[in-house]
């Protein structure tokens, strides 16, 4: 009985361990889409201001 309750703690502990690490590279993966996303948006940003830029020295001359 007491060696399976300690399995079942070993068990436990184990999957407690894999699940922090799971959550840990989980959040690292989001973070890194979430900066990445936000890099994208400044490069279209950037782009566009070039863009309305070109037009507006179209419309002048």
């Amino acid at each position: 009985m007491l060696r399976e309750i300690q399995r079942m703690k070993k068990m436990l502990t184990e999957l407690i361990l894999c699940g922090r690490f799971f959550m840990t590279f989980l959040s690292f993966i989001i973070k890194n889409i979430c900066l990445i996303l936000a890099n994208l948006q400044t490069f279209f940003y950037l782009i566009l201001a070039k863009i309305t830029e070109i037009e507006f020295f179209l419309v002048l001359f």
